[in-house]
């Protein structure tokens, strides 16, 4: 092509780069919006029950991804729980799952759970809701993994303690193990468990728990996940704060306590790390 003037063919080069440009932009946009964020229902117990589905463009859907499901708590939601997940699964290339349970709540087995719940069988709905996923996707057995918060995590224990058959890890911040779960552990495979509180936690902390007696406290509940896994194995690690770890070679199983100092009953533990990118880093080298 000919120009008349040099003024004229940086007229040119100019609209043909912010053609090219405003070309990216769409066709970044466009891949943008097949990450897919969807809300579907599945009968279970005979109960409508309700979940959300994010579907990454980085999901390789000819290969079997790993799975975590993300348990909201009191009065939260599963879509809003999976938020913090959103980027990291982007990054890494799982699906990621937030089931709501009834009336906000997650029946862990405590009264006022079963109470606001109506006695929900939340353990036989994420039974159901697993394999409903399996259906729908390749999933890598080996990779099922549950993140909860609060009353999220106090079901993610009992998930732990009910389908070690599942579940290959649980992360669960902010909340403890419930009596009656630690009743309700079943032989099977061990699962590795991360167990996050802030020490400031007057509801799910170090001293006592939110209910006088209903859960453990978190450092009574380290022991008895690592007995549960015949860890013999114990270290402190210092960073990014300072936890412990113990672990079992034989069986690759871990279970670590991380105490939050100065943290309280909140799902962002501290400014010196993620929460969200932690628990990921955990839970994805557990199978």
């Amino acid at each position: 092509m000919r120009f008349p003037n040099s003024s004229a063919r940086q007229i040119f080069v100019a609209h043909l780069s912010l053609g090219l440009a405003l070309l990216l932009a769409v066709n970044v946009d466009a891949q943008e919006s097949k990450d897919q964020t969807t809300r579907h229902t599945l009968i279970s117990e005979s109960r409508e029950r309700t979940y959300n589905v994010y579907v990454p463009t980085t999901l390789d859907r000819d290969k079997p991804a790993p799975l975590l499901l993300c348990f909201h708590g009191a009065g939260g939601s599963g879509l809003a729980e999976m938020i913090p997940f959103r980027r990291l699964a982007k990054q890494h290339g799982f699906l990621l799952v937030g089931p709501d349970g009834i009336n906000g709540r997650w029946n862990a087995g405590c009264d006022d759970e079963i109470k606001a719940t109506a006695g929900a069988d939340d353990v036989g709905f994420v039974r159901d809701l697993v394999q409903e996923i399996r259906n729908d996707f390749k999933v890598d057995s080996r990779r099922i993994y549950a993140y909860g918060f609060s009353n999220g995590a106090a079901i993610g224990h009992r998930l732990a303690a009910e389908l070690p058959d599942t579940f290959a890890a649980v992360a669960a911040v902010g909340g403890t193990l419930a009596r009656n779960s630690r009743d309700a552990i079943v032989p099977g495979p061990a699962v590795s468990m991360l167990i996050m509180v802030g020490s400031e936690d007057s509801m799910f902390g170090t001293n006592g728990d939110l209910r006088k007696g209903t859960f453990f406290t978190a450092t009574e509940t380290a022991r008895i996940w690592s007995e549960r896994n015949e860890c013999s194995v114990s270290v402190d690690v210092e960073t990014p704060v300072p936890f412990t770890r113990w672990t079992n070679p034989t069986d690759n199983v871990e279970v670590e306590l991380w105490i939050v100092q100065g943290a309280g009953h909140t799902p962002n533990m501290s400014k010196a790390f993620d929460t969200a990118e932690e628990s990921w880093k955990f839970l994805s080298r557990e199978r």
